[in-house]
């Protein structure tokens, strides 16, 4: 007597293919992981310093120029009012300083106080994903160098600031 039986069973060849699926799954999962290409829906605000130069005055410590230009890379949009801060300087009184040029074609201030850091900024800034922003401040003569008491050779901190973002770099004076 024969009995019949009704064997059902997956193919070779369907065997292999569900194998690589999975393989190319998981790969696929720890690919976005290790290159962040999968995240949360939540922005950020990140100020990247894109090109920062100074040119010194002719009497030691001073600068003639100085212009750093930064960008928005972040997701976010920023606002607010741009604050670039000399680390180590400390500014001498009488000084007569050119108003600072923002690439926006807003108005910039240079806050010099005896005694005080010297600060560039310019006000009512509005930084789009992308977009950057030119401040300069100079020449500014021989006469009316920005005294900052830098010592040539030697590494400072120039921080960036607008809204929530904040970037620090060191610049060799």
């Amino acid at each position: 007597m024969k009995i019949a039986r009704n064997r059902k069973a997956i193919s070779q060849s369907l065997d292999l293919f569900i194998i690589i699926a999975a393989v190319l799954a998981v790969g696929g999962i720890v690919t976005a992981a290790v290159f962040s290409l999968a995240g949360s829906a939540t922005t950020n605000s990140f100020l990247g310093v894109v090109q920062v130069q100074a040119a010194g005055g002719t009497a030691t410590g001073t600068i003639n120029s100085f212009s750093i230009t930064v960008k928005n890379s972040g997701s976010s949009t920023i606002t607010g009012t741009m604050t670039i801060t000399f680390g180590g300087t400390v500014e001498a009184s009488g000084s007569n300083l050119p108003i600072p040029t923002c690439s926006s074609g807003t108005a910039g201030i240079v806050a010099v106080t005896s005694g005080n850091t010297v600060q560039l900024t310019c006000s009512s800034l509005t930084l789009t994903p992308g977009e950057q922003v030119a401040i300069s401040e100079g020449p500014v003569g021989t006469t009316t160098a920005l005294t900052t008491g830098w010592t040539i050779g030697t590494k400072y901190t120039v921080t960036a600031a607008l809204g929530s973002a904040l970037q620090s770099i060191m610049v060799t004076a």
